[in-house]
């Protein structure tokens, strides 16, 4: 009975925890586990390990400690301990794969220089590569424990977190196929590896969230990068607008009209006076600097870089901030060019050209 009501319970709260953890880690493409399972099939537990840690953004070290299948901590030692156990069709255990991190006393701070080649232990299974995709469905969960504990999230020693930020940072496909694997032997009996602390009800729930993220992120990353684009096009322009200012003012400067109305003659003064070629050059190094920042912040999402909604928010305002600068300078330098234009005659244009 209780068992039900912390499963209801978990199963309300899952939302909740889904939006926590994209706010936190935001949301990663799938990784390729291609290689990582190769490195596994030729016996390189620990190089997959570490490329594991370097897919969570762990830049530790890794140490792999192998130990018989049946074996579990003592009370006494600080590791957290995954177990995959293989059963048949009646439920009883016929092999098991066990992974435990060590997890010291002292572990540095994420982003500090004390973290960088920082020596982990895991300890696993002699039969782990027996089972390559549930083998790095367990390591990532280890992990995921240090990944937390070095962020000192308030989580950290919280098994379900520590199952689903995995799914967020790309193991959702692997995790899918690792958790759970059923083989049906010679005689007809079936064996069943079950993985992790999710049922499959509330992992279906976080992938089809994580996935929907994904597409929206793709979507509005892909718009962003028009919308930047289409920004450029207006800073291009409006920089080829100033060029020719600057033309006209030199070749009003060199030959002045001996006839100007009074509204053109004072605009005239205020160019001067305002020094607004300056301002607005100002206005377009800066507007194309953001423009140059936010392609760059968008074009990292989905590979080196997690998507996140509030950064795209952000960048979403940051070229809507751009556009509205550039379209009202890009707009008062034609109207100024449009008053010098009427003042310089072709033939003035032709030879201020050529000087």
């Amino acid at each position: 009975m209780n068992g039900h009501h912390e499963k209801v319970t978990v199963d309300a709260e899952l939302p909740r925890m889904l939006e926590e953890l994209e706010r936190f880690f935001g949301v990663s493409e799938g990784v390729e586990t291609d290689k990582l399972i190769s490195l596994l099939s030729q016996k390189q537990v620990q190089g997959c390990a570490a490329a594991i840690a370097a897919l969570l953004r762990l830049p530790i070290g890794i140490r792999i400690a192998y130990v018989p299948a049946s074996y579990r901590p003592g009370s006494g030692e600080r590791f957290h301990t995954q177990s995959l156990v293989v059963t048949d069709d009646r439920g009883r255990a016929v092999s098991s794969i066990a992974a435990q991190v060590e997890m010291p006393e002292h572990l540095p701070l994420y982003g500090s220089a004390a973290l960088r080649g920082f020596q982990v232990t895991i300890r696993l299974s002699e039969n782990c590569c027996m089972y390559p995709e549930a083998t790095l469905v367990l390591v990532a969960h280890e992990l995921t424990h240090v990944l937390l504990s070095t962020l000192r999230h308030p989580q950290r020693e919280n098994e379900l977190y520590t199952d689903l930020v995995p799914l967020f940072l790309g193991f959702g496909k692997v995790a899918r196929t690792g958790r759970k694997v059923t083989r049906t032997s010679s005689e007809g009996s079936t064996e069943t590896t079950t993985y992790g602390y999710l049922t499959d009800r509330q992992f279906e729930s976080a992938i089809t969230h994580i996935n929907s993220s994904l597409r929206y992120c793709r979507i509005e990353r892909d718009r962003l990068l028009r919308v930047a684009a289409m920004v450029r096009h207006q800073i291009g322009t409006a920089a080829a607008g100033l060029d020719a200012y600057a033309r006209y003012l030199t070749l009003l400067n060199k030959r002045r009209p001996t006839r100007m109305k009074m509204e053109h003659a004072q605009r005239l003064v205020e160019m001067h006076a305002r020094d607004l070629e300056t301002d607005r050059r100002t206005t377009v190094s800066e507007c194309s600097l953001l423009v140059t920042d936010t392609e760059s912040s968008l074009r990292s999402m989905g590979s080196n870089m997690a998507y996140d909604r509030h950064v795209l928010k952000a960048l979403a305002e940051n070229l809507e901030s751009a556009k509205v600068r550039v379209s009202a300078t890009g707009q008062a330098i034609r109207a100024d060019n449009a008053v010098l234009g009427k003042y310089i005659g072709l033939r003035q244009r032709i030879l201020g050209a050529t000087e």
